[in-house]
């Protein structure tokens, strides 16, 4: 689940271009769009999870499944705060 480690820079770097067009990104008319694929890729992520997490497995799958719960649990919750 490589792609999970790498989400938080991803909405970093998608962050960084809309403030550079628009002090706070909030008057673009793409942002509705970006935070809608936020919503959804994040809600994926976690039913993914979800769903590793219900099959049999070692310890240390099972730490790093917590890990990365972790990390878009975090992302989520500091887009959320900027909607």
């Amino acid at each position: 689940m490589p792609f999970i480690r790498h989400f938080p820079q991803y909405v970093y770097r998608v962050e960084q271009q809309l403030n550079t067009v628009d002090a706070g990104g909030s008057g673009l008319e793409v942002r509705e769009c970006v935070d809608t694929a936020y919503e959804r890729l994040v809600s994926t992520m976690f039913e993914t999870l979800k769903t590793i997490a219900k099959m049999d497995g070692d310890e240390e799958d099972k730490g790093q499944l917590n890990y990365h719960v972790v990390i878009i649990g975090s992302v989520s919750r500091s887009t959320s705060v900027r909607i």
